[in-house]
């Protein structure tokens, strides 16, 4: 009899502190988790894009590195989601993403016991909307790692800019044609494929800071001015990688 009074006296312990989780710790009524073959910062960048991108978005909230939260409303309901990107080898990546109702979380969580509830539909909904928008944006291009390589030290012509990481290439294209034309009228002479060097990313504030340098013949009349400056990038180990893809 008292063995049979311990097992009970388990069992609800177990029942107890599952629902004590389930209903009031677990983060999130809903969790929906997948892979994707690509570096985390692909996705994070990929999945920002897309959520602020969406008028039913607002209160966007970068958290920390990888991490971030908004409010998505459907049907006059409002919802959190919460999106984490973790790398999980040298090229793949899980997403984990957390949704809550902010109207009625227990109501919610007591019949997703039961049946499919508006918040899963609408969770399976988004992310399948975005699964198939990062897809199509990871068919557009290919990388591939050559091995370890030397920089060599490179003079160059440069011009500093600022932008998002989203606009860094139409930051390289809005200044291309004029130090191209920079160069020629100087009569300066090329001395390589332009180069990005990059100073700092702020992934909160989304800034990017970097030089757009256009390798010349060293010349040490060159001298900075209101248009263009000049500088000596010293050489290092790297990466070697092709990039192909717009």
């Amino acid at each position: 009899m008292k063995l049979k009074r311990l097992v009970v006296s388990v069992i609800l312990l177990g029942l107890i502190g599952t629902g004590v989780w389930y209903f009031l710790i677990r983060e999130g009524d809903v969790r929906a988790r997948f892979n994707l073959v690509a570096l985390p910062g692909t996705i994070f960048q990929s999945a920002k894009l897309w959520a602020t991108s969406d008028p039913s978005v607002s209160d966007f909230e970068f958290e920390k590195r990888y991490v971030f939260n908004h409010k998505l409303e459907d049907d006059s309901v409002r919802y959190t989601f919460r999106w984490e990107v973790f790398q999980t080898g040298d090229s793949t990546s899980q997403i984990v993403v957390n949704v809550t109702s902010d109207q009625n979380s227990f109501s919610t969580r007591l019949q997703s016991l039961f049946s499919e509830t508006t918040i899963e539909k609408l969770t399976t909904d988004k992310l399948k909307e975005f699964y198939e928008k990062i897809g199509e944006h990871l068919d557009k291009f290919r990388v591939e790692v050559i091995g370890e390589a030397r920089f060599d030290s490179t003079f160059c012509l440069y011009v500093p800019l600022s932008t998002s990481q989203y606009g860094k290439a139409g930051g390289m294209m809005g200044n291309d044609s004029f130090i191209s034309e920079y160069i020629i009228a100087n009569k300066l002479k090329p001395a390589g494929m332009p180069t990005v060097q990059i100073h700092s990313w702020d992934e909160q504030e989304d800034q990017l800071i970097y030089d757009l340098c256009y390798p010349i013949a060293f010349s040490d009349t060159l001298k900075n001015n209101e248009l263009v400056s000049y500088k000596w990038i010293e050489g290092f180990d790297a990466v070697q990688a092709n990039y192909y893809g717009n």
